[in-house]
């Protein structure tokens, strides 16, 4: 799908890409009209996205449960040999995410606290989606962009999950419990 999207947007913006995690950064003269940055924004790696972009105020993002976030991380780090991944087991793992005090969604989302409600910050995004309801999210951006021949490609960030992990998720849920309601707001709005 990011194919897809790259080439044919690229007729009407700038799309760069911002992969810090993998050493792709933002050139200099980056702050044009009509930019796309795509990638990550990470609170806890002081990449956070109002710190990077200052002042971007809009944007595009497809969420997901939160603590399937952190169980897909810690198995596609495994899967692709990380370091850091092969040297903790998953309590190790969560327990990171736990005393985080940024959570798997919000830590690489814009800031919560200038939003006096939940609907406000939803109201940041262009597009916020959710991935159980993907296709929705892909008729949106299609939509948007003016863009008819979106298809789901094969997926390549896709990690095998067939191992028995502790359910930790009660304890995640009382460490980020914003994290859960937005995931539990935009999944609620994309089913009805």
């Amino acid at each position: 799908m990011q194919d897809i999207f790259y080439k044919n947007i690229s007729q009407k913006f700038k799309v760069l890409q911002y992969y810090p995690d993998i050493g792709v950064f933002l050139p200099q003269d980056w702050k044009e009209e009509k930019t796309i940055i795509h990638g990550h924004f990470v609170r806890w790696r002081n990449q956070a996205v109002e710190d990077i972009c200052p002042d971007t105020s809009r944007f595009i993002t497809l969420i997901r449960d939160p603590y399937d976030v952190c169980v897909s991380a810690y198995h596609y780090g495994r899967m692709t040999n990380q370091d850091w991944a092969l040297k903790l087991n998953f309590h190790i793992f969560i327990k990171w995410w736990l005393q985080n005090p940024y959570g798997p969604l919000l830590g690489a989302l814009p800031l919560w606290e200038k939003s006096d409600s939940i609907d406000k910050y939803v109201d940041k995004f262009l597009v916020i989606g959710v991935l159980n309801q993907f296709d929705q999210y892909v008729g949106k951006i299609s939509k948007l962009f003016s863009i008819e021949d979106i298809v789901e490609s094969q997926k390549s960030n896709v990690s095998d999950k067939k191992t028995d992990l502790p359910d930790l998720r009660e304890e995640l849920i009382k460490a980020h419990p914003r994290d859960f309601e937005l995931f539990n707001f935009v999944n609620k709005r994309a089913n009805s």
